[in-house]
């Protein structure tokens, strides 16, 4: 997910980022099946679609899920650049501290207000210790240092490869997971868009390539985060494992930033405290509130499409509001990844079997 935390989607759908119907019937889907459907008596025939079609229509467009899904793909898409500005006055590790410990204290207030009580025992906050660092503070702080270096919308692909880390982490660590030729060619693929968003020219010792494969690295533990709370947490509301996951990363990551940096003397500039703020709070708190509301009402297989609207949402923020250069290759990379995904997940192969 995680904005960067799009990832979170296979926690609840095994690593399988779309559903049967594929991203390019995204809207016909939520358009026809956003709602969540309402027992009661059948319709009489004045109540049916067809005797009121524009209230219904505008109804469909308007539903609060499929508000709730675009303000999910929002929120997730400026991310990338919320943290690209807020690296200009903060450091990487007090910056991500400073979004754990508000998204923390929101969503655990969420959940005391909900009347959600934390599970107890040892073993269990043990799982919440592992995933909260896993999945939340080291990605976090691997996307927020590579963004010292290059541009929001390039974090944002390189994020987008978490679906081609988690479908080949699920090959080495879960038994019954097979790959087609189709499959592995999909993998090959994704990574080949990578090579190409990147360009060869930034593949060289010396230049930014840590950072790039430091985002990377952050697709890789959110893979391996993904399908570890899948085993871990079966039968726990995802909204308890959230709450669970962002208190331990933060507890884990603020002593760090104290030890390195200490308290701080005085605030950072307003752009990057607000930019930070507006990540915490929008971002990644409210976000994840959106998602797991999405999960309740449509599922969390039609909740992942978001993933699709992502990338290409970070990339234009990063050119309207930073004047990022999108370049050809970067578009062209940012294709050859999706379609690797489609392949990887069987989604493409499973449509023509």
């Amino acid at each position: 997910m995680g904005p960067d935390a799009s990832g979170a989607a296979f926690v609840h759908q095994r690593y399988n980022l779309v559903g049967r119907n594929g991203p390019a019937s995204l809207f016909l889907l939520f358009a026809s099946a956003c709602r969540r459907p309402q027992k009661g008596p059948r319709m009489k025939a004045q109540d049916t679609p067809y005797a009121a079609a524009p209230t219904s229509a505008l109804r469909k467009a308007l539903s609060p899920a499929l508000l709730a899904f675009i303000g999910l793909a929002l929120l997730w898409g400026a991310s990338f650049l919320f943290i690209k500005i807020g690296v200009t006055g903060m450091p990487p590790d007090a910056l991500v501290a400073t979004r754990l410990t508000i998204a923390a204290i929101v969503l655990l207030g969420v959940a005391r207000a909900s009347g959600e009580r934390l599970p107890r025992g040892w073993k269990i906050w043990r799982d919440f210790a592992v995933t909260g660092v896993v999945g939340l503070a080291i990605p976090f702080s691997l996307i927020t240092w590579g963004e010292q270096e290059i541009s929001s919308g390039m974090a944002s692909i390189l994020n987008g490869t978490t679906p081609l880390f988690t479908a080949l982490i699920a090959y080495f660590w879960m038994r019954g997971e097979r790959f087609s030729p189709l499959k592995l060619f999909g993998l090959a693929l994704g990574f080949v868009g990578v090579v190409v968003a990147v360009g060869i020219e930034n593949l060289t010792i010396g230049s930014n390539l840590l950072s790039h494969l430091a985002v990377m690295g952050a697709a890789f533990c959110y893979g391996v985060s993904g399908i570890y709370t899948r085993r871990a947490f079966a039968g726990i509301p995802a909204r308890t494992v959230a709450v669970g996951q962002f208190v331990c990363a933060a507890v884990a990551l603020v002593p760090i930033a104290l030890l390195r940096h200490g308290l701080p003397t005085q605030l950072p500039p307003a752009g990057p405290l607000g930019a930070v703020v507006a990540l915490a709070l929008f971002c990644t708190a409210v976000a994840y509130i959106l998602y797991y509301w999405l999960i309740d009402h449509i599922g969390a297989t039609r909740t992942s499409m978001v993933t699709y609207m992502v990338t290409p949402l970070a990339l234009i923020y990063g050119a309207a509001i930073l004047r990022e250069p999108v370049y050809l290759n970067t578009i062209a990379g940012l294709l050859l990844v999706v379609l690797g995904i489609l392949l990887a997940n069987g989604v493409i192969g499973r449509r023509a079997a």
